[in-house]
C-alpha cells in the first residue's frame, strides 16, 4: 500500500555507531586489513558528530571500548585485536543483538549505526533469528558490513586439523542442516529467515537499508569502508506512519518517482507492536 512520506531534517543529526569486530575463528588471518581503521573511523567522525563504541566477538560479544567521542582514547584492540587462540565462534547473531542493546540505550535523537566485519556466517549464536529480525525490525538502527570469505582459510584449518587433532570434533558452519523450524508471522519474515540461512552478515545490512562490501585484503577493506563513510554521511531519512495497524513484520519498498535508473538503497521492513 502507498504510503504518505515526510522528509526529515536530519542533516546535522549526531551519530552513536558501534564498531562490531569479529575476533573468533578465522578472523585472525584478516586482522593485517584493519589496520588504520581508526583513521578511517575519525574521517567518518569528522564529517559527522559521533560517538562510537568498539565490540568484538567470537563465541560472544566483549565491549572493548563504551561510546565515546574521543577516537584518541580508544585502546590498540581497535586496530591490533587481542584474542583467544582457542575461541573458534562468530557469533554474529549475539554481537549485532549486544550492539543493538548499547544503541537503545543512547539518547533517542541520535541516529544508530552499526559496523560489522566479519565472515559472512554466523557459528555459534544462541539469538534466534526470528527474535534478531524483530529487532532489527523495531529500532531505527542502519547496519553495514565488511565482510571476508573464508573459504580457503577454512579448508586450511581444518586439513590441519584432522592432521594434527586425530578424533577432533568437526567444525560447524552456518546453519545445520535439517533444522526445522515453523512460524505463523507471515510470508516476510519466512523470507527473512531464510535470506539469513544464507548469508548473515549481508541480509542483516539489507534488512536495516544498510550495505554490504566483501573485502580481500587491505586495499579492498579500505576501499570498501571509504565507500560505507561516504554513504552513511549522504542519506535521507524519510518518516511515515503506516495505514495498516496489523502486528507483525511488513514488507517495505522505497522508490523514487520517474527514476527508473536510480539504485535506492532502504530498510526492506519495519515490525509493528502488538498493542
Amino acid at each position: 500500500m502507498p504510503q504518505r512520506i515526510t522528509l526529515e531534517d536530519t542533516q546535522a543529526q549526531p551519530m552513536a555507531l558501534v564498531v562490531l569486530m569479529q575476533t573468533g575463528g578465522l578472523a585472525r588471518e584478516e586482522f593485517a586489513a584493519y589496520r588504520h581503521l581508526d583513521t578511517m573511523l575519525r574521517a567518518l567522525a569528522d564529517s559527522n558528530p559521533a560517538r562510537i563504541a568498539v565490540v568484538d566477538f567470537d563465541s560472544e560479544p566483549h565491549l572493548i571500548a563504551p561510546f565515546s567521542a574521543d577516537l584518541d582514547a580508544f585502546p590498540p584492540e581497535l586496530t591490533d585485536p587481542q584474542v583467544d587462540p582457542e575461541a573458534d565462534g562468530a557469533a554474529i547473531f549475539d554481537g549485532v543483538a549486544y550492539a543493538l542493546s548499547l544503541l537503545k540505550r543512547q539518547p533517542p535523537t541520535m541516529r544508530r549505526v552499526i559496523l560489522l566485519i566479519s565472515e559472512p556466517q554466523d557459528v555459534g549464536s544462541k539469538t534466534k533469528r526470528e527474535d534478531l529480525i524483530r529487532e532489527i525490525g523495531e529500532t531505527n538502527t542502519a547496519i553495514y558490513s565488511l565482510t571476508f570469505s573464508p573459504g580457503k582459510q577454512r579448508l586450511k584449518r581444518e586439513f590441519l586439523l584432522k592432521e594434527h587433532k586425530p578424533g577432533n570434533k568437526p567444525i560447524t558452519v552456518g546453519a545445520c542442516v535439517g533444522c526445522v523450524a515453523y512460524f505463523d508471522l507471515g510470508a516476510p519474515l519466512s523470507m527473512a529467515y531464510d535470506a539469513l540461512q544464507r548469508n548473515v552478515a549481508t541480509e542483516v545490512a539489507a534488512l536495516s537499508g544498510g550495505e554490504t562490501f566483501e573485502f580481500r585484503d587491505k586495499a579492498s577493506f579500505e576501499a570498501g569502508l571509504g565507500t560505507l563513510t561516504n554513504h552513511v554521511t549522504n542519506r535521507y531519512t524519510l518518516s511515515f506512519r503506516p495505514t495498516s495497524d496489523r502486528p507483525g513484520l511488513h514488507a517495505l519498498r522505497v522508490d523514487v518517482k520517474n527514476q527508473p535508473g536510480l539504485i535506492v538503497q532502504a530498510r526492506s521492513n519495519y515490525w509493528m507492536t502488538d498493542k
